[in-house]
């Protein structure tokens, strides 16, 4: 049974599952140790979407780096295939949902997953 406030997306709960401990995992290898991750979640009425924000305050990834990932086999770690951003992305658009990352020194690294949810 769904309260009011709570929104339904629908999604394979194992998919959402890898996407969501992929982009945690990237944002903790990324992170200073004392750094703290967030996550949001912002609700579009008006688009009918969910947003989930996942946000580290690790060092800002450069603009040409940053239209590389989800690339396959583009890395930038020493240990890793540079395959899991690229899964995340075709698991996220496969639930007809969006990825989008940005990277400031201000505001840290942000992976944003946008989702449609159910009425």
């Amino acid at each position: 049974m769904k309260s009011d406030n709570q929104l339904l997306v629908k999604a394979d709960s194992d998919r959402l599952n890898q996407i969501l401990l992929n982009i945690y995992r990237n944002a903790v290898e990324a992170a200073d140790k004392e750094s703290v991750i967030q996550c949001t979640l912002n609700n579009n009425s008006e688009a009918r979407t969910v947003t989930i924000v996942i946000n580290n305050q690790g060092e800002v990834i450069p603009e040409d780096i940053l239209k590389r990932i989800g690339e396959p086999f583009f890395t930038t770690k020493t240990r890793g295939t540079g395959l899991g951003m690229g899964i995340v992305k075709r698991m996220v658009e496969a639930h007809s949902g969006y990825l989008t990352i940005t990277s400031s020194k201000e505001d840290g690294t942000s992976v944003e997953i946008t989702l449609p949810y159910i009425e």
